[in-house]
């Protein structure tokens, strides 16, 4: 009797279990419909809502074409380290989305080769794209362009373990007050975790600075900063942050680094090379300045060409082993 009890017990454990969804695989297209089933015959048509239905593990992959959205109130899942979500271009393809992407809270998501661009209209008061909190979240094979606000990157929140990579962002244009319009912006929470920031190409901010940082933890290296104000720029109570085999050229306030009323720290910056600026740190009086670790030195890079995202291929030997293509 005992046994029965407890098996029949057990059973009606496991069906009182919620269900668990398979991970599944969908499609987007220009050409699409959201009342469709997303799949590669008939795929979705926008990427606000296609991003709202996914569930962990699930994979959508993007057509090539031009999105115009602005993805501002997306209700997003989260991933999970053994069921992440993909968001990935379709193969040989280069989606755009005009206009702005913002998540909020994208834990676990990978957004692999999705273009975005500036979108006319919106505000110069908008972050082109905004990544709010969210843990184990990267971004990818990504170009960011034409910003005409605060940054065509913003990372914000209590974001944890994130990473940029191998993506090129460029072209931030003067929109707000003096140096206000960045390539990428930290602003994370004083409790957030740590970030990478690693084999990018960042160039064109006239206004504005490669990486503003005001967070703390975040790893820049193998990175490429070309004609900007400062290459980087540490803000407050930043700290604990490290910038490591970088190219800095062409910094067109004078200095590499601006260490702006700091009292953090910010950080250590070694084994860099830059070009093209008449100091490496700027500091205000009274204040702290980002950390000489040693290994800074000034060289020109002798870039292939300077004009586009397949650029900036340093030409000089040494200069090789340094920023987004060093091997």
């Amino acid at each position: 009797m005992r046994k029965t009890w407890l098996a029949t017990t057990a059973a009606a454990a496991l069906l009182a279990l919620p269900e668990v969804a398979a991970a599944a695989s969908y499609e987007v297209d220009p050409r699409g419909s959201d009342s469709a089933p997303g799949t590669g015959e008939q795929p979705w048509r926008t990427i606000e809502s296609s991003l709202e239905r996914l569930r962990p593990g699930d994979t959508l992959t993007v057509g090539g074409g031009t999105y115009v959205e602005n993805v501002v109130g997306a209700s997003i899942r989260s991933g999970s380290s053994g069921s992440p979500i993909t968001v990935r271009a379709a193969s040989g393809q280069r989606p755009v989305l005009r206009g702005l992407l913002w998540l909020n809270g994208p834990s676990h998501w990978t957004i692999d080769g999705l273009d975005v661009t500036w979108r006319d209209g919106n505000s110069a008061s908008e972050h082109m794209v905004k990544m709010t909190g969210g843990s184990g979240w990267t971004i990818k094979n990504a170009e960011l362009s034409d910003a005409r606000s605060y940054a065509g990157l913003l990372v914000a929140g209590d974001a944890s373990a994130w990473t940029v990579r191998d993506s090129c962002v460029h072209d931030t244009q003067s929109a707000n007050d003096t140096n206000q319009d960045h390539l990428i912006y930290v602003n994370t929470d004083g409790g957030a975790g740590s970030g990478l920031i690693t084999r990018n190409v960042l160039f064109n901010a006239p206004n504005g600075h490669g990486m503003k940082l005001t967070g703390d933890d975040v790893r820049f290296t193998y990175n490429t900063v070309h004609n900007t104000r400062y290459a980087a720029l540490a803000d407050g109570g930043a700290s604990g942050n490290t910038w490591q085999r970088n190219i800095f050229a062409r910094s067109n306030a004078g200095a590499v680094f601006r260490s702006y009323k700091l009292t953090g720290g910010g950080g250590v910056a070694s084994e860099n090379l830059w070009h093209d600026a008449s100091r490496y740190d700027a500091a205000d009086g009274g204040y702290e300045s980002i950390r000489d670790g040693g290994g800074n030195a000034r060289r020109d890079p002798q870039f292939s060409s300077v004009g586009s995202c397949s650029g900036f291929r340093p030409q000089d030997p040494v200069a090789a082993g340094f920023g987004r293509y060093a091997p």
